[in-house]
């Protein structure tokens, strides 16, 4: 199958103040850090995509279960 990509984007509520948003895209690549990240996916399966946000603040841990089809 043909790869997938998914863009995110870290938007906070109150406006851009994430210190440091650190991205888990659930498929043993790593974290990836930044704002907004664009992230291939090379093989179908069930995905957890994990968000973890910080600012001077709160800390933040957001995830969103995501399929990605042959």
């Amino acid at each position: 199958g043909a790869a997938v990509a998914v863009a995110v984007t870290a938007v906070d509520a109150d406006g851009p103040h994430q210190t440091r948003p650190d991205w888990d895209f659930g498929d043993g690549t790593g974290y990836v850090f930044g704002t907004d990240v664009t992230h291939v996916y090379n093989q179908p399966g069930v995905y957890k995509i994990r968000f973890y946000g910080a600012d001077s603040v709160t800390r933040t841990h957001k995830e969103v279960q995501i399929e990605v089809k042959p």
